[in-house]
């Protein structure tokens, strides 16, 4: 059988992840498509993009994600909106709808409003994808909230009149909010697997969202089961899926790849690149992760930015000291990056 080190394990984690040199500009749409870049909270990409790609400024994957529109940002695994090659859309949407009889993973959620209407998901489910096309043809909606809105109102005359008054009662999630308007919340993950919703430009701090037929330029879609996929096609998409996990996480197993989705409540395979709990506890947080400092593949500490108009403040909060030949790095990384997000560094601070 054959032996893997943990030195050898991130060594091929690296590559794979195009973290052990950087890239050509040219190299972009591989890079982003190892396997999708989370972009939450807004404009997180940026750094994937800057930790990978030589020479490349900021605004150029934004002209990739909104003007030739090679590249799409859809909510995708685990739920949260990842960037990833329009050519791969099938692999990040389509390959997560679940086949017949088994569960959505990221509507677990929609549980209490279920019991509430006395209502199954599926028939739902089917109302949102009737309704969704209404609700974004030939246009944008500006927000997530006024998507909400939108769809649970358009929703709410395929339900029958007993449903309809429970539809508008307050939602239990949270206030000014309807009991509808948090279905339909629910139900946009599974509408973007499906195809029927992406996000489209970004309207200053605001989301905007859009049908992927029009903002692709596609037309229509075909006749049948609005955004539903092949059989064939969404095997293929699975297939294709499984593959850029194993190439960028692997060795793996199958319980590594659910948490990887975001499908079991396991963590992900967080000691090879950080042993240490108390360790993990700091990198990984329960809301807002800082970024990682990695340091010949490991994590060697956190970093966190500030920026107040064009000055920009990062501060370094190390594990464990750099030996003499690391110490220049971390200060020449954080010039580059200020320079990047058009910045200038007004205070770099490394702690311990």
């Amino acid at each position: 059988m054959l032996q893997l080190t943990p030195s050898q394990v991130i060594a091929h984690r690296l590559r794979a992840h195009h973290l052990d040199a950087r890239r050509p500009p040219e190299a972009l749409a591989a890079v982003v498509g190892a396997c999708g870049v989370r972009n939450t909270p807004p404009r997180a990409f940026e750094a994937t993009v800057f930790n990978r790609i030589a020479g490349i400024d900021a605004e150029a994957p934004y002209r990739r994600l909104y003007g030739d529109r090679s590249l799409l940002q859809a909510w995708s695994i685990r739920g949260v909106p990842l960037v990833f090659p329009t050519a791969d859309r099938q692999v990040f949407t389509a390959a997560l709808v679940p086949r017949p009889g088994d569960v959505w993973i990221y509507t677990m959620g929609i549980a209490l409003a279920l019991e509430l209407l006395g209502s199954e998901l599926d028939p739902l489910l089917a109302a949102a994808r009737d309704s969704i096309g209404a609700v974004l043809a030939g246009r944008v909606v500006r927000s997530k909230r006024q998507l909400d809105t939108e769809l649970a109102a358009a929703m709410a005359p395929r339900l029958s009149a007993e449903k309809q008054a429970l539809w508008r009662l307050p939602s239990p999630y949270g206030p000014n909010q309807t009991l509808g308007e948090a279905v339909a919340s629910f139900l946009l993950r599974p509408l973007s697997f499906h195809g029927l919703v992406c996000f489209g430009e970004r309207d200053g701090t605001s989301p905007t969202f859009v049908r992927p037929a029009d903002w692709l330029g596609e037309g229509e879609p075909s006749a049948g089961a609005p955004g539903e996929p092949a059989a064939a096609e969404a095997h293929e998409a699975r297939r294709r899926l499984v593959h850029k996990f194993l190439h960028c996480f692997g060795p793996a197993t199958v319980q590594g790849f659910a948490a990887w989705l975001g499908s079991s409540p396991d963590l992900r395979d967080r000691e090879t690149i950080c042993p240490d709990k108390g360790l993990q506890r700091r990198v990984w947080r329960l809301q807002v992760n800082p970024g990682a400092v990695l340091v010949a593949g490991r994590v060697g500490g956190t970093w966190k930015q500030a920026t107040r108009g064009d000055r920009l403040t990062l501060t370094c909060d190390l594990f464990r000291p750099l030996t003499s030949d690391q110490r220049e790095e971390p200060g020449m990384e954080a010039e580059a990056w200020a320079a990047f997000r058009g910045k200038r560094l007004a205070a770099f601070q490394i702690n311990g």
